[in-house]
């Protein structure tokens, strides 16, 4: 389980267009089997921080959502050619926080407690075509994913 402390506010329904970071490209200090050989093999279910797939990840799809619950984003790394979900929630509860590659059909999540303004991302997709990122509040309807997108 990874959770991070992070704050969100949100408001209203607020749909945010996909942000792009220009990330550094350097290779980072630490790379695992998915950084050096990208693969299915190497890359599915795998941390994107142990692997060094984070060094050029950019969030692809993103939005903030009512009532509000939280804000889901669909991470992306060029070098590794993979996907992962983050998420933020705007208030404590249990999450089934997941990310899709469309085809071959795989997804990786898990259900975790996060706290209010807490932040959690999941293991990785080998996804060099579509993927989505999804949340959802196991106790309640709150939830959505990105849709699939590249």
């Amino acid at each position: 389980m990874r959770v991070l402390a992070a704050s969100v506010a949100t408001a209203g329904l607020l749909l945010l267009p996909a942000t792009s970071a220009h990330a550094a490209t350097a290779q980072p200090a630490s790379t695992g089997p998915c950084y050096t050989s990208p693969s299915q093999k190497n890359c599915d279910r795998q941390d994107p921080i142990k692997q060094g797939c984070n060094a050029d990840a950019v969030t692809v799809a993103g939005f903030t959502v009512t009532r509000p619950w939280g804000k889901i984003e669909l991470r992306w790394s060029n070098h590794c050619k993979t996907n992962w979900t983050r998420f933020t929630a705007a208030y404590e509860s249990t999450w089934a926080v997941n990310v899709e590659r469309q085809s071959p059909h795989l997804q990786v999540g898990e259900a975790v407690e996060i706290a209010a303004g807490g932040q959690h991302y999941t293991d990785m997709v080998y996804a060099p075509g579509p993927a989505q990122a999804c949340a959802n509040d196991v106790n309640s309807d709150n939830g959505a994913c990105t849709g699939y997108t590249k």
